[in-house]
């Protein structure tokens, strides 16, 4: 099994996160008539007819990196999962590092039951990050663009296992 060290991780978290941002801003991706949904050995998420997947996911039975993109609102989501030594704590708090640097106005992390996340704004553009983890594995949902449509989007998540992705109560 993959091993990935703080680094990777963070840099698997926050190297998708650039190019969330671009999509949110530049999204021009032609949207499809059919409902579609994503499979993988971690969640299974009804994108509906709004969202789309964006570039090439990493879907394998170790880890998961996917972007997904609604054009119509102007959103994305970047789900990743991986088998890493990372704490979502550090995760996040590499992550609002990372954020700041860039000028992002960042908001303290706070908890939801098993969850942790913080919301944020970069560039004028709102954003949410979380992460959750089962003691092996350690999930990070970012969302750039207009968090509540990401919120009804990511409602239909099924996750094999709940401390991956606990309920999102918003």
């Amino acid at each position: 099994m993959l091993k990935l060290s703080v680094r990777e991780f963070t840099r698997k978290l926050t190297l998708p996160l650039l190019g969330l941002v671009m999509a949110a801003v530049t999204l021009t991706f032609p949207a499809t008539a059919s409902a579609e949904v994503f499979k993988t050995h971690f969640f299974t998420v009804d994108l509906g007819n709004t969202w789309h997947v964006q570039g090439r996911p990493q879907n394998m039975p170790h880890s998961v990196n996917v972007n997904f993109v609604n054009p119509g609102v102007q959103s994305s989501v970047n789900i990743v999962v991986g088998s890493g030594q990372i704490h979502p704590t550090k995760l996040l708090t590499d992550l609002q590092r990372t954020l700041v640097a860039q000028h992002a106005k960042v908001n303290p992390i706070e908890r939801q039951g098993d969850l942790l996340y913080f919301e944020f704004i970069l560039n004028g553009i709102k954003g949410y990050s979380c992460a959750g983890t089962n003691g092996k594995d350690v999930s990070s949902i970012t969302i750039l663009g207009k968090p509540e449509v990401a919120f009804r989007m990511l409602h239909t998540l099924k996750a094999k296992d709940k401390k991956l992705f606990p309920p999102l109560n918003r």
